[in-house]
């Protein structure tokens, strides 16, 4: 699968938390995210409700 990089990463969990990253690729797959930085999985939520993938201005 191929991954995406995301200047910052939120995720909304079905409890209704939050979980923000910076600088980080991530992979999308059913019902979950997997969060990537230096070629490392620093991150897997199975959890998920949504995903925004913002990049900084400047950055496209």
């Amino acid at each position: 699968m191929a991954d995406v990089r995301a200047d910052e990463l939120v995720i909304r969990h079905h409890d209704d938390r939050v979980t923000r990253y910076f600088g980080v690729r991530y992979c999308l797959w059913s019902g979950g995210v997997t969060v990537y930085r230096d070629n490392a999985e620093i991150g897997r939520h199975e959890d998920v409700v949504d995903v925004q993938a913002l990049t900084l201005a400047g950055r496209c």
